[in-house]
């Protein structure tokens, strides 16, 4: 029922004032792969337009209604919900869409946890949008890579027989470093750096072994599902 009354209202109350989301391809393909069921690869489109156009009210209200509806992101349905309340606050459909973020964020922690601020569930959705326009960056590095002749390898060069000296004796092998066992680590809503890492080793300022493993910096963002290495100590 939500999706049927979404898209009446998209159609008739904001094509007329977000005209270049309507007729973008992106958008378009991203509407079909709606209608087909394959939700991911709408997501992709319309993050894809978003990155070009970060304040089309439209883009951000289908992206909410996608995440709430059809890919069990409440947190990022949470954050394009109020994205576009504050792209466009005078619109007809805001009750409607104020009722259906409150419903989101109610799924947003367990049922046995206190509820987030506000402050913690705007900067986890932040985080989330950040993420998937920065993930779909990375998959389009990968996919050039990809396509990528390999370079031939080089044999390495011959001596000739006459000239090859005696091998000198071979000092004993030296012991290999130990290697610091590795667990795995879901990301939960409130989670941060200086959080996992007073779990694990006991201070919120032992992250870099996290950022290590896992090739992040202190700036990264992490979301809600994301699986990262905690390295343990050597035994």
């Amino acid at each position: 029922m939500k999706r049927i009354f979404l898209l009446l209202a998209l159609t008739g109350l904001l094509a007329g004032c977000d005209g270049p989301a309507a007729t973008d391809p992106r958008m378009k393909l991203a509407e079909k792969c709606r209608e087909e069921g394959d939700f991911k690869a709408a997501e992709r489109q319309i993050v894809r337009y978003l990155a070009a156009h970060p304040d089309s009210a439209e883009a951000h209200l289908k992206l909410a209604s996608l995440y709430d509806e059809s890919l069990d992101d409440p947190v990022g349905a949470v954050y394009h919900y109020r994205e576009f309340l504050r792209l466009d606050p005078g619109s007809p459909l805001r009750e409607e869409v104020e009722k259906w973020m409150r419903a989101s964020q109610r799924r947003c922690a367990p049922a046995d946890a206190a509820t987030p601020s506000a402050a913690e569930y705007a900067r986890l959705m932040q985080e989330n949008a950040e993420l998937k326009v920065l993930s779909e960056r990375q998959r389009r590095e990968l996919a050039d890579l990809r396509r990528r002749p390999a370079a031939p390898a080089t044999p390495p060069p011959q001596l000739p027989a006459a000239s090859a000296a005696p091998s000198a004796p071979s000092a004993p092998p030296s012991a290999a470093p130990a290697v610091p066992e590795i667990i795995e680590y879901e990301i939960r809503s409130g989670d941060s750096l200086g959080k996992i890492a007073r779990r694990f080793y006991g201070s919120s300022q032992k992250i870099e072994p996290i950022l290590r493993a896992n090739n992040l910096t202190e700036r990264s963002i992490l979301h809600i599902g994301q699986k990262l290495k905690i390295p343990q100590k050597t035994r």
